[in-house]
């Protein structure tokens, strides 16, 4: 995008399913994002981590 937004897709560490979609400022946050969040896959709060 134009300014420096970048989207991406949060994928589950244990699984691989791909739950969430987002965007950050690639300028600000350069390094990957990961976050703790629910798997209804799983069916518990995991790891996920951002897919390009």
């Amino acid at each position: 995008m134009a300014d420096g937004r970048l989207s991406f897709v949060l994928k589950c560490s244990e699984c691989g399913s791909e739950n969430y979609n987002g965007t950050r400022n690639k300028k600000l946050h350069s390094e990957k994002m990961e976050v703790l969040k629910y798997c209804k896959v799983c069916n518990k709060k995991t790891v996920h981590k951002e897919k390009k």
